[in-house]
């Protein structure tokens, strides 16, 4: 234990850092290494390789030697001794090597699965693609992810998975117009209203989070069409959400697109009249199906009570389109449908549909850290939780209780800010310090407000018990 911690302590591929280039002085003591102590450093920093060399040994030259130089490299700046202990259980990556001549399914080892579409990096074919995946709540703090967009509105994730492109060595990105599509698997398959948000790295080097416009939301509302007097009016309602929708409710509808052979459908249902500000319609065409012509009309009078008006100047209104869209599955892209038929389905329809609805389906035009996720909602004030440290060498995070987020806070000096969360919000507050060599963990559960925490205690954990010990204290 003791080795591997001195090790992966003294390799300080920080994971939160940033990159400088400095010359670094290290002055060799006369006794052997047994800790970080054994060194006294200039600017907090180490060289790699030489310190390395001498932990090898367990030993230092025998000839005096008042000072060794160590050449110029390029290197990480220590900001806290916690971000080589991040790296070390940090999600590690795993390796792909594939020919986009042809398109191509990855799947993690986590359950993510990429569909890369041919030609997906232009002429470029040759490619080794990298996956991170974050599932596990103690995840998101080795990583440095915070369930958080950039304005700081909370977020509540599906998942958190980081693509990245190589050719020899150097980084690649999508062609222009080319999408990836993520399947994020479903923990919880009754959760719904998630969408894409790609990374946005704060000055702290925390991962937050920009939606992601163009990334399509794995089910939702597109757009209605009302036809009267000879004329189509269209209103588009894609960033609706459809949270009056029971969960039932919504699963059905979902279903139902899910089983037929196009990513959008558009239903039509005939109108009758306006009753007491709601419309009613036909159940022509829907004897079959009474739960669909329920749920449409109910989709339709929720996204439409300001047109009522307009309705009943124009009293002879015939039909109605509702389109909504599985996102998932590329309008256009049958050789998508037919290899996710073939992989999943075992080149059975029905079969590939029921493996579907297992994953959040989005794509993405973007590499680098990419979120599924959704913005948790609540009508509480907010406020900000302040945090007082005795060293400054102690992050934090918040893990809520009610839903799947995690907030990293953001540090000045001794003082630690998580900003922007909903007063009374329940969770557990976990603190991470490092001192003497060692790694200690505290937690306190809280309800957010603004009176500062100052009494986190702390208990000594091993490195190999750290993950263990902090998913006992989330869950």
């Amino acid at each position: 234990m003791k080795p591997f911690f001195l090790l992966s302590t003294i390799f300080l591929l920080f994971a939160c850092s940033d990159v400088e280039t400095q010359t670094l002085v290290v002055f060799p003591i006369k006794h052997p290494i047994d800790s970080l102590k054994s060194f006294v450093t200039k600017k907090d920093t180490i060289q790699t390789v030489n310190t390395l060399a001498l932990v090898k040994n367990n030993t230092i030259q025998k000839q005096p030697i008042s000072k060794l130089k160590i050449q110029k490299v390029k290197k990480f700046i220590v900001k806290n001794g916690l971000d080589s202990i991040y790296e070390v259980l940090s999600s590690k990556k795993q390796i792909f090597n594939i020919n986009t001549k042809k398109s191509t399914f990855i799947e993690g080892k986590e359950g993510t699965v990429l569909f890369i579409p041919k030609s997906a990096f232009g002429e470029i074919t040759n490619i080794q693609l990298q996956l991170k995946e974050s599932y596990s709540k103690d995840s998101y703090l080795f990583n440095c992810l915070s369930t958080q967009t950039t304005d700081n509105q909370v977020l509540t994730t599906a998942g958190m998975v980081k693509i990245e492109a190589f050719v020899d060595g150097k980084e690649v990105q999508l062609q222009n117009g080319k999408e990836i599509t993520i399947h994020f698997p479903k923990k919880n398959p009754e959760d719904k209203g998630y969408r894409l948000f790609n990374e946005s790295l704060n000055s702290d080097s925390i991962v937050e989070w920009d939606e992601n416009i163009d990334g399509q939301k794995d089910f939702y509302y597109f757009e209605l069409t009302h036809h009267f007097e000879h004329n189509l009016i269209s209103h588009r309602y894609r960033d609706i959400e459809m949270d009056y929708l029971t969960r039932e409710e919504f699963n059905y509808l979902q279903n139902k697109m899910k089983r037929l052979s196009t990513n959008r459908y558009e239903f039509v249902i005939r109108f009758l009249k306006v009753k007491d500000s709601v419309l009613m319609f036909s159940k022509e065409g829907f004897e079959n199906d009474l739960k669909s012509f329920q749920i449409i009309s109910k989709v339709i009078n929720n996204n439409s009570q300001g047109f009522i008006k307009e309705y009943i100047n124009h009293p002879d209104p015939e039909r109605f389109y509702p389109l909504f869209s599985n996102g998932g599955i590329p309008e256009s892209d049958e050789e998508y449908r037919r290899k996710f038929i073939h992989k999943f389905g075992e080149g059975n329809l029905d079969k590939a549909t029921e493996n579907e609805l297992r994953y959040y389906v989005l794509r993405t035009n973007k590499l680098g850290w990419i979120n599924c996720d959704k913005f948790a909602k609540t009508t509480k004030e907010k406020t900000d939780i302040n945090i007082i440290s005795k060293s400054t060498n102690e992050d934090f995070m918040l893990y809520f209780k009610n839903f799947n987020g995690a907030i990293r806070a953001k540090k000045y000096n001794k003082r630690s800010i998580i900003r922007n969360i909903p007063r009374g919000e329940e969770g557990v507050l976990i603190g991470i310090k490092y001192q003497d060599g060692k790694v200690f963990l505290g937690s306190k559960n809280i309800q957010a407000n603004s009176n500062p925490i100052t009494d986190l205690k702390y208990r000594n954990v091993s490195l190999n018990k750290l993950s263990e010990q902090i998913n006992q204290l989330i869950n």
